[in-house]
């Protein structure tokens, strides 16, 4: 068995121990119906079960009181006669044979199959070994449930979320059709949740946006299974085939790619909401055990901290929130020794509140034997830095010498040039029907689809967040045509209030808590939009490396001469090219830019060398865990002094330092409800 990467379910440390679904009487089922209605349909099967990923065997209990003979199989350690233990997210033919036997020896040659409340509950890497093991238990039939949305808990539970019609390709790949069981789908409870706290706020928000548009609040499903051949393809192709189809081939591509290196242990630093993209890049790639992560949770908004938490609960990865740098140190003198480990940022040096407190952080977690490294995030650095950590990785070579000279400190820190993890997930191959396999947008519903990216809160915006969002309705209304997904930045609350402009059938809203809750990058899905446009920031480069024509939102230009801003990071820039703006016509009558000259002058931009270092950026950031400590001096901790103590002349303790935290989690609050 190959071993778990930071990013996959930990499932012994999920289901295993007190699990509250696994306790004796528990059921997710109605008890008063399902069961009935199960023996009804066994009875042309010779009143044989055969319940798949049945738990705690409640409802084989259930069935016995009809005089049905059920046979429970699970992952969980248990003796019982009428019990096998097997594990639905591995498959291994010799295994599931052997498994066969003991399911006719105790069942017959006919028997109806149930897979209740299980394939949400299965990995995304693992849904291809769940369906083989499906393919290979099921008799003829089967009756299935399948969950299309978040689990409470801030999504603890629910690694796949997918549309239905997804899950009904995948197992028509293993040789079965499918159709909606109409008996047992007037089960389905359609509560409608509202609740903003840990527990249910995925659950209530997911409701609330209806992604996949299926107009119901159950998000349940009953399919009823039918085998329609016993020939299937060969094990290897179906897994291939779904890992495309669910666009997580790229993290193997990941794995192979530095499999002769050794990976550190990783202490990511995640400051701002921002800097999740990053942190979420490595995960693909560390071994389970080997990544841990601080959330700040007095900058951040509390629906993400919730979201995050529930994510890093689910992967078994090591976490602490904290509200501030001592409550970080009291949970690092418990973690044990960082020697030989890589801490990582992607928010440092800036002179403002918010990015010293990461800057405190690191040069805690460095004082405890880490290496330490600050990611380059934005496009434009500022030339006042106040940098704690060894190294500061950029992107472009361009960058390395002008960061070096403007910093001019007497010892460190190191400038590197290691790329972005963040630009190597836009640059590897995606799935070319990603938008339908994961959000259920059908091929041929529009004519095209434009990624629109906002970042409203940001004054570099020649429009305010009011004049953007009746430009989005005249876009959307004039080209129904035309889906348009709209991502806006994790801090930009305004977007909640536009209610009309969601509601619409060409206009899918792509905010962080959906992200999270499907455990997505917004890099990964760049490969299925036609083109997009932005507003200033880093989405505009992800484009470019995705190989998309970009068009950007009219913003306030720098001052090229001044000395406020080192020069701007972008392939663009570096090549001698100006992206297109989106003109005052386009703008004030609501149509769609023409995106062939755009298209044109990125092609090549797109294949450039600029990119080289984030193809080779996960080698470069585990290398820097062997290079020496370098020793903080006094030059370096009096320029950090003197940074923090003018930054607090701005705080005012009556307000977040980080007003959009509370800005986006009212508005989120207001949304569900």
């Amino acid at each position: 068995m190959t071993s778990r990467s930071a990013c996959v379910t930990d499932y012994e440390h999920l289901y295993a121990r007190g699990y509250y679904a696994h306790a004796d009487g528990a059921t997710s089922f109605d008890v008063a119906r399902l069961p009935a209605l199960v023996a009804q349909r066994s009875s042309m099967f010779g009143r044989a079960v055969l319940d798949l990923g049945g738990g705690n065997g409640e409802l084989g209990r259930a069935l016995s009181d009809y005089r049905v003979k059920t046979l429970t199989i699970d992952a969980a350690d248990r003796q019982e006669a009428d019990y096998i233990r097997l594990d639905l997210s591995r498959y291994d033919p010799q295994t599931v044979e052997i498994v066969r036997r003991r399911i006719y020896a105790y069942l017959g040659d006919a028997y109806l199959s149930t897979c209740f409340d299980v394939g949400e509950h299965i990995d995304l890497e693992h849904i291809g070994q769940f369906i083989l093991n499906t393919a290979a238990l099921v008799d003829r039939e089967c009756v299935i449930s399948i969950s299309t949305r978040p689990s409470s808990a801030a999504n603890r539970y629910h690694p796949s979320v997918l549309p239905i019609a997804t899950w009904q390709y995948l197992f028509s790949l293993a040789g079965f059709s499918s159709e909606p069981d109409v008996e047992l789908q007037s089960l389905r409870s359609n509560h409608r949740f509202r609740s903003s706290d840990a527990n249910l706020i995925a659950v209530a928000h997911w409701q609330r946006l209806d992604p996949f548009r299926e107009n119901s609040l159950s998000h349940q499903h009953y399919l009823r299974l039918k085998r329609f051949t016993y020939e299937l393809p060969a094990a290897r192709e179906i897994l291939e085939c779904i890992d495309e189809v669910l666009d997580v081939k790229y993290r193997r591509i990941k794995r192979q790619s530095i499999s002769a290196i050794d990976i550190p242990t990783i202490t990511f630093n995640v400051n701002f909401i921002q800097d999740w993209s990053f942190a979420r890049s490595l995960m693909d790639i560390c071994p389970a055990g080997q990544f841990q992560v601080v959330i700040r949770n007095d900058i951040i908004a509390e629906p993400y901290c919730y979201m995050l938490c529930g994510l890093l609960e689910r992967t078994g990865c090591r976490h602490m929130s904290v509200s501030n740098v001592a409550e970080a140190v009291v949970g690092f003198d418990t973690w044990g020794d960082f020697g030989g480990t890589l801490a990582i940022t992607a928010t440092e040096g800036v002179p403002s509140v918010t990015h010293l407190m990461g800057s405190l952080m690191m040069l805690e977690i460095a004082q405890r034997g880490a290496q330490t490294l600050c990611l380059q995030h934005g496009m434009t650095v500022l030339s006042s830095q106040t940098p704690a950590s060894a190294v500061i990785g950029v992107w472009s070579d361009d960058e390395v010498d002008s960061l070096r000279t403007t910093l001019s400190l007497k010892q460190g820190p190191d400038i590197m040039c290691t790329g972005s993890t963040k630009f190597l997930d836009a640059l590897l191959p995606s799935s070319r029907n990603v938008l339908e396999f994961r959000f259920g947008v059908m091929p041929g519903d529009f004519s095209q689809i434009i990624l629109v990216g906002l970042n409203l809160h940001w004054a570099i915006h020649q429009h305010s967040a009011e004049e953007t969002l009746s430009w989005l309705e005249r876009l959307s209304a004039k080209n129904q045509d035309t889906l348009f997904i709209i991502r806006p930045h994790p801090d930009d609350s305004s977007i909640y209030s536009a209610e009309a402009l969601l509601s619409k059938k060409n206009v899918m809203l792509l905010d962080e808590m959906l992200l999270l809750s499907m455990d997505m990058q917004i890099s990964r899905i760049l490969k299925g939009v036609d083109a997009v446009i932005t507003t200033y920031s880093t989405l505009a480069i992800d484009a470019v490396a995705a190989g998309k024509p970009v068009i950007l939102l009219p913003f306030s230009k720098f001052d090229h001469t001044s000395t406020q801003y080192l020069k701007k990071s972008a392939p663009w820039i570096s090549s001698g090219i100006e992206l297109p703006v989106l003109d005052h016509t386009s703008w004030s009558k609501g149509e769609v830019p023409n995106f062939r000259l755009a298209g044109n002058a990125q092609s090549s931009l797109s294949k450039s060398s600029w990119f080289n270092p984030s193809l080779n950026s996960i080698q470069n950031i585990c290398s820097l865990a062997a290079r020496s400590l370098i020793d903080r001096n006094e030059d370096q901790i009096s320029r950090m002094s003197i940074a923090l103590a003018s930054a607090i002349k701005s705080l005012c303790l009556d307000k977040n330092p980080h007003r959009d935290r509370e800005l986006v989690t009212r508005a989120i609050q207001r949304f569900i409800a």
